[in-house]
């Protein structure tokens, strides 16, 4: 698989789906409830005008409603504080979304690192992507406006023939989300709808070089012990041309692209789960002579997420996950590392 295809590919999916790729944290909402179903039983780290009888009690109806480990702020340490232990922490998939948006006045920011190495006949490939999203509320829990940033390098190794390395910035993601569902006896979903900006060179492969759209459509099921995930999207991008090894440009081509994934996560502890991602790409490219041709992919992604505090009204998450390419058009096997920050930015001093 060329350069060029797999740099499209990868863009797509940890630009895109998990914002894409890539998303977010534990949530916990000042204001109440999801606009479409009562969700108190998750929120509860910012409700400080309550006094210590009545946070007591809350702290209990939250660990009944959590099912596992103790509700934040329940117990103390040796030292006599007070433990912060972080609640379930949702919206923190990695190549396939979850349904859940931003709480009002939640900012979150996620960084993610990928790494692929790939050997076809005569190569070996590795490329890197490091992708930066930023995902915020438009006034409440219903509607979310995200953007999604990437850098890309590829690097190839001829077994005949001097290596060859390239780097830019990709194409860049602007997201809109509507939180259709919100119930946790039922279904979440949250469709969302994609510009893609061409910030990307594609004279060398980092980009398509015309704008794009994207809808994807993400399910949710929330449940005690074990959540499941499932996503359907479709990506049309117009006029196409990209550079080509002889020089010139290709001829145009409009492009289509399509994508399901489903997971699995297990919650042993609310802080710590393990989950397993399946990811079923299948893109138009355009190789190297000009042609438009199609690149299937099929990705499963085993890994482990964990919130690592939630103290002070901010939450990290840190997680890792290793890509297993399951045909000849996808990388052979990859890192994936994670790291989200959340808070209320409405309020940056919990003590006010």
């Amino acid at each position: 698989m060329s350069r060029c295809c797999w740099l499209v590919v990868v863009a797509w999916a940890v630009g895109g789906a998990g914002c894409a790729v890539p998303r977010a944290v534990a949530h916990d909402s000042p204001d109440g409830p999801a606009p479409h179903a009562p969700l108190g039983g998750f929120f509860a780290n910012r409700h400080k005008d309550l006094d210590k009888a009545e946070q007591e009690e809350l702290a209990k109806k939250l660990a009944e409603a959590n099912g596992k480990g103790e509700a934040e702020g329940e117990g103390a340490d040796k030292n006599g504080k007070d433990e912060f232990k972080p609640k379930h922490i949702r919206d923190n998939a990695f190549l396939v979304e979850e349904s859940y948006n931003q709480e009002k006045g939640v900012v979150q920011h996620i960084f993610n690192w990928t790494n692929n190495w790939d050997r076809t006949p005569g190569v070996r490939n590795r490329n890197f992507l490091a992708n930066y999203t930023m995902e915020l509320p438009l006034g409440s829990q219903e509607h979310q406006f995200s953007f999604a940033i990437q850098y890309l390098t590829a690097f190839e190794q001829p077994d005949f023939g001097p290596a060859q390395q390239g780097g830019d910035i990709g194409d860049t993601f602007l997201n809109y989300r509507y939180q259709l569902f919100a119930n946790d006896d039922t279904l979440w979903c949250a469709p969302r709808c994609s510009l893609i900006l061409p910030t990307g060179d594609e004279r060398f492969g980092f980009g398509n070089g015309q704008l794009g759209y994207q809808f994807n459509l993400p399910i949710s099921l929330y449940r005690e012990n074990f959540d499941f995930h499932f996503n359907a999207g479709y990506t049309f991008t117009p006029n196409v041309s990209i550079g080509l090894p002889g020089g010139g440009m290709s001829t145009e081509h409009d492009l289509n692209g399509y994508n399901l994934g489903g997971s699995v996560v297990w919650k042993p502890e609310m802080y710590l789960h393990f989950f397993v991602e399946a990811l079923w790409l299948w893109n138009e490219t355009i190789d190297d002579f000009s042609a438009r041709n199609g690149v299937h992919q099929v990705l499963l992604n085993p890994g482990v997420r964990y919130a690592v505090t939630q103290n002070e009204g901010v939450e990290w998450v840190l997680g890792v996950s290793a890509p297993i390419g399951l045909t000849r058009d996808t990388p052979d096997i990859g890192v994936f590392a994670y790291m989200s920050i959340e808070y209320d930015f409405r309020n940056p001093d919990p003590k006010k």
